[in-house]
């Protein structure tokens, strides 16, 4: 019985650490996007600088913006909805 309580603490460490790793990706995601709308100026020098993607202007920049802001919508949304049409009989069964 001991190896069993050693197998679910590991697990919930594992979820931690999932759960802090995919925050810190939201947070730098989210920053990046952000960026795009406050300083476009610097979004086209990123371009022009580590993609070699010269002649990029602000209004480029911030329309990528916008596609990386609707992308993360309709991610959050179709999860959601998927999530909320889930029995919860049907989730548990596995677990």
């Amino acid at each position: 019985m001991s190896e069993q309580t050693d197998l679910s603490e590991y697990k919930d460490k594992l979820e931690w650490s999932l759960f802090f790793m995919r925050l810190g990706v939201f947070i730098v995601m989210f920053a990046w996007t952000v960026d795009k709308f406050t300083d476009p100026g610097h979004g086209a020098a990123i371009l022009k600088g580590f993609y070699f993607i010269g002649g990029a202007g602000e209004t480029l920049v911030m329309a990528m913006g916008v596609a990386a802001m609707i992308i993360a919508w309709i991610t959050v949304i179709s999860y959601s909805l998927k999530a909320a049409k889930t029995n919860p009989a049907d989730a548990l069964r596995y677990e």
